[in-house]
């Protein structure tokens, strides 16, 4: 597993150098810090997006819920409208999502997740269960360290980071506004 060492701010990520006993970064900002395990990479994958919520955090800019589209396709030729509460495939759809951290690689992803938080919203006053559709490009991160800097003193950021999926994203598209699950 490689180390993946990453600066927050508002204009994105960007990378700074580590050594056994400081940190630098090239403008001198004050972090917070994020050091990353990095797993596995996934590439052109698409997912039902059910629902979203875009933050400004200290190290995320949004969390989502979603399926991969494979399992959609699966669910609803099974049972239909796995969605509809108290349905026959409710269960088993609930047992699919997947909840998110997002990171934004850059300034354009962030914006990607912008539109998608406004077509969710959008989906979210339909009757029907329609949902949108993306295609993205994600590494799985694992917090390993979570730390500011102030005054050349590294100070821990407290709380559990490490109990839901933290992935940087680093390409999105949105592949259909409200696909209605059938």
């Amino acid at each position: 597993m490689s180390v993946l060492g990453l600066l927050k701010s508002r204009s994105g990520l960007g990378n700074f150098k580590m050594s056994t006993s400081s940190i630098r970064t090239s403008d001198q900002r004050m972090g917070p810090f994020l050091f990353f395990g990095r797993s596995e990479q996934s590439y052109g994958f698409y997912y039902l997006v059910l629902g979203g919520s875009q933050q400004s955090g200290i190290y995320f800019d949004a969390t989502v819920s979603l399926i991969p589209m494979a399992k959609v396709k699966d669910l609803s030729a099974q049972y239909g409208n796995f969605m509809r509460c108290g349905g026959i495939g409710q269960a088993e759809g609930q047992r699919s999502v997947l909840n998110w951290v997002v990171i934004a690689a850059d300034g354009k992803i962030r914006d990607a997740i912008s539109e998608l938080m406004n077509k969710i919203k959008t989906c979210a006053t339909s009757a029907t269960a329609c949902y949108p559709v993306i295609k993205m490009d994600a590494a799985e991160l694992r917090i390993l360290k979570f730390v500011t800097l102030k005054n050349g003193v590294e100070t821990p950021v407290q709380g559990n980071m490490g109990s839901t999926t933290n992935s940087l994203i680093t390409h999105m598209e949105i592949m259909n506004d409200c696909h209605c699950v059938n």
